[in-house]
């Protein structure tokens, strides 16, 4: 039996499916639009619709079309429940950007130059505007050696880590990890600093060369903040989609804008640091789906070197077909380890070995939390990790629950 394509997958989709696809995106084609006008002519599972956009975090780019396209076709309530939602996601997003502006002013007092992932630097940079793109928290990359500075300047501007650590053990967690979550004890806000792209030890991790060292400007809350530069973002958006199995739409479209607003974008570069096996199917296969299911605008003979790899349109189709039904990702470390999509993607056997090493073996915080041990004792950890998770996601535990 002959796989089905993602142009059939997208020819199968409910109303509500099609007119979500329709919209994600900033700006619609008159195809798009009357594709959009036509769907809304039926009988829409308006609800269905209504949950999709929250799963995906898509209410800003869903009412600002419904409302322009197809207003007197929709039901008001829905109209108004988005508008309502899409003004409370503005207003958040306006004062993370604030708050954003404001630890890189302390930063940079303090001799560190960093860069913004994500958030506020991709809505302003791809969308075109802040209140299009919903975000949670926001991504500061720093040069590995100021790790232990930013994270002291946090501390000081009211944030916490997820667990109150030692010097010793901050400087564990910046030698062998990427990144630590801080959440501020009076606002709630949340701060992803990040002090390598991606974690150690994978053949896709990026570097601080070639792409990755291009940065492009962009304007946030009166202040001028470093972002990824073209082609570093869209590999990026491609790893960081794959790392969660594409399970949010959301990523595709970030990975679509950014293609469609930097049309000059150097291809080759893209070619060039992906072409090792380890790392080539991980970017294939998110142009494939951004280009098949958004319309993406990938050069012809990108799109040709994924298409020479079987994996790469199974995948993109399984990922297509979980994104519509927006179940979420396995809450289970076990189903997590056994078929991700991440772990499938990987070119290199020594990653897919790492991987496992990283999700069941590593030890965490959690472990260091449960039995308090000297940083010089760490290796014992490797002992105590498989113990707590075998513990925590024993079957006759889950039964009781």
């Amino acid at each position: 039996m002959s796989p089905v394509s993602l142009p059939a997958i997208r020819s199968s989709l409910t109303l509500d499916e099609r007119i979500l696809v329709a919209c994600a995106r900033v700006e619609l084609s008159e195809s798009t639009r009357l594709s959009i006008l036509d769907a809304a002519r039926e009988q829409v599972d308006w609800k269905r619709l209504l949950d999709a956009a929250r799963y995906h975090e898509f209410e800003p780019l869903l009412w600002r079309h419904l409302s322009r396209v197809g207003s007197d076709r929709v039901p008001p309530e829905i109209l108004d429940t988005l508008e309502a939602e899409s003004r409370r996601i503005s207003l958040r997003n306006l004062s993370l950007a604030a708050e954003l502006a404001g630890i890189l002013g302390v930063l940079q007092a303090e001799g560190i130059h960093a860069t913004c992932l994500k958030g506020p630097a991709a809505a302003v940079a791809y969308y075109g505007d802040l209140g299009l793109r919903s975000f949670l928290d926001l991504d500061v990359l720093v040069p590995k050696g100021d790790a232990r500075t930013a994270w002291r300047l946090l501390c000081d501007r009211g944030y916490a880590p997820r667990f109150a650590l030692g010097p010793d053990w901050q400087e564990l967690v910046v030698r062998r990890g990427s990144e630590e979550l801080f959440r501020h004890a009076a606002s709630g806000r949340l701060v992803d600093l990040h002090w390598q792209l991606w974690p150690p030890g994978y053949t896709f991790t990026p570097g601080s060369d070639g792409p990755w060292a291009a940065r492009e400007s962009v304007r946030i809350a009166s202040a001028d903040i470093d972002t990824l530069g073209a082609e570093a973002a869209v590999l990026f958006f491609c790893l960081h989609g794959v790392k969660h199995s594409w399970v949010g739409l959301k990523w595709v479209c970030d990975l679509s804008e950014v293609l469609r607003s930097r049309p000059g974008l150097d291809w080759q570069v893209v070619l060039d640091w992906s072409s090792p096996p380890g790392r080539r199917r991980l970017i294939d296969l998110g142009l494939r789906l951004a280009h098949e299911l958004l319309d993406a605008p990938v050069p012809r003979e990108v799109l040709a070197r994924g298409a020479k790899d079987p994996k790469v349109v199974e995948m993109a189709r399984e990922a297509a077909r979980g994104l519509l039904s927006f179940d979420g990702p396995p809450q289970s470390i076990w189903s997590t380890v056994a078929n991700p999509l991440y772990r499938r993607a990987m070119g290199e056997r020594r990653d897919r070995l790492r991987f496992l090493h990283d999700a069941i073996l590593a030890p965490t915080p959690h472990e260091w939390k449960l039995v308090p041990l000297p940083a010089a004792l760490a290796p014992l950890y490797y002992a105590i990790r498989p113990v707590r998770l075998a513990w925590k996601h024993a079957p006759w535990r889950s039964s009781r629950e």
